[in-house]
């Protein structure tokens, strides 16, 4: 049996703006994506995440200038 699953597509523009060069930590919770922690450093990210009680962020570096990509 083929399942086909719903493809769905969010601007990220808006969330990163502001984080440019830098790593973030993502939180996808109840259809929302929101910036759980930030730093220069993946280990800086995780670890403000970590404090905001969330234990498995998506991480990224946020391109310093804008460009679209697909994550």
């Amino acid at each position: 049996m083929f399942v086909k699953k719903k493809k769905f597509y969010i601007d990220m523009s808006k969330i990163l703006e502001g984080y440019e060069g830098k790593w973030v930590a993502l939180s996808f919770k109840e259809g929302q994506i929101t910036i759980s922690g930030s730093g220069n450093s993946i280990e800086e990210a995780v670890e403000r995440a970590s404090q905001k009680g969330e234990q498995d962020p998506i991480l990224m570096k946020v391109p310093s200038e804008a460009m679209s990509y697909i994550v």
